[in-house]
This record gives C-alpha cells, sequence and structure tokens, in this order.
C-alpha cells in the first residue's frame, strides 16, 4: 500500500514554496483531444517517449517528449528496486521478485512531470480489468481514483478526463490493492496558466475598475 504523505514528503518539489494552486480537475464537458504521448514500445521501427523512459530507476531522467516538441518529461520510478520497463502493449514497473513487468501492482509507482502546463485530455490503459482501479495523485488536490466502471472505453481501456497539470508539478500514477493494470498513451494539450504575479495583478485591474464605476455611478 502506497503512503501517499509519505510520497510527497520524499518528492523534491515538496520542499519548494508552493504556490496556491498546484492542479485543477476541471468538470468533463466532453472529449477534447490534443495530442498523444506514447507510453508503450508500439514497434521497434517508431521511437517513442517509452522507448526512451524503459529501464529509467528511481534517480530519474529528463528528456524531450517524442510526439510534441519543445515539451520535457521528468521521470523515474517510486523507489529503490523499481525500473519503468516498456513493452510494445504498454509501460509497466519491474521490479524485484516476480511480477508483471508491463504493468503496476501494489506498491510500485511512476513519478512524471512536465516543464509546460498540460491539460491530460485521456488515458490509455492496458490490462484494466473490472474491480480495478488506478490513481492519479498530484500534490495539493485529493487523489483520483480512477475505476473500471469510470472509463469511458472499457473495450479499449480508456479514460476521458480533464487533470490540469501545472508545469514542473510532481504526479504519481499508482495501482492499489489487487490492481494490475499497465500505461499505453496519454492525450494532452499545452496549456497557459497565469503566474500568481499575473494573477494579483488581474485582481487589483478589476478593484480599479469597480471604484471607478463607483465614482461614476455616485
Amino acid at each position: 500500500m502506497i503512503n501517499i504523505q509519505y510520497f510527497w514528503d520524499s518528492c523534491a518539489l515538496s520542499r519548494m514554496k508552493k504556490i496556491g494552486l498546484l492542479a485543477l480537475v476541471l468538470p468533463v464537458l466532453g472529449p477534447v483531444y490534443g495530442e498523444l504521448i506514447q507510453f508503450e514500445g508500439v514497434a521497434s521501427s517508431v521511437l517513442t517517449t517509452g522507448n526512451l523512459l524503459d529501464e529509467v530507476d528511481h534517480i530519474g531522467i529528463t528528456i524531450h517528449v517524442v510526439e510534441i516538441e519543445g515539451l520535457l518529461i521528468t521521470a523515474r520510478s517510486g523507489g529503490t528496486g523499481q525500473v519503468l520497463n516498456v513493452t510494445n502493449t504498454s509501460l509497466g514497473i519491474n521490479a524485484d521478485g516476480s511480477d508483471d513487468t508491463d504493468a503496476f501492482e501494489d506498491g510500485e509507482w511512476v513519478v512524471f512531470a512536465f516543464n509546460k502546463a498540460v491539460r491530460i485530455n485521456q488515458i490509455d490503459f492496458n490490462l484494466f480489468d473490472a474491480g480495478e482501479n488506478f490513481t492519479l495523485a498530484v500534490e495539493g488536490v485529493d487523489p483520483q481514483v480512477i475505476a473500471f466502471d469510470d472509463l469511458s472505453n472499457k473495450t479499449s481501456d480508456q479514460y476521458d478526463s480533464a487533470f490540469l497539470i501545472p508545469a514542473n508539478t510532481d504526479m504519481a500514477l499508482f495501482t492499489t490493492g489487487t490492481s494490475i493494470i499497465g500505461l499505453d498513451a496519454m492525450d494532452v494539450t499545452l496549456e497557459t496558466i497565469p503566474e500568481p504575479t499575473v494573477l494579483g495583478l488581474v485582481g487589483l485591474s478589476g478593484l480599479g475598475l469597480l471604484s471607478v464605476r463607483r465614482i461614476f455611478t455616485g
């Protein structure tokens, strides 16, 4: 079982000064699609982001996302003895002992962070069966547990979402209990999130307009 608080306490970002809002889970108004980040290997003749993440351990790595120009992804496994494993079907964790190396099992997780804010429009899983669940956790926000019944397409194991992940913010992905699930891909859109100082200026300008309105309305 993963201790969420322990996970955040161990994150380098948790030692940095936090902005007031680290992530938003926006209401889903309908599928909106952007560009696909492939975490599976697909084929030997096709280079994917997943290929570059194969065998990454808890120390981590930062690479260019193959499918989206200008986007960087930092990835690391959840701990010593856990290594990211990429096959032509999905990304998973190869941990010490016997396990499904192309999937996540209880106690195994991966941590991603992007250099730009992204909206995750859809997550494509593998081996997602009835009764199982997958968790996405971002610091400052309650973990989002995705159950099998939440999938928008249970045949292809796809989940339509609207997760807004700020730049340089750690996002942990993992399963719990007896769930064994692989990660195929994420459909993402690059987003622009105003800096706190910009939000403050917007607020001040709003107060200024209100004051002017009061002057002219007596």
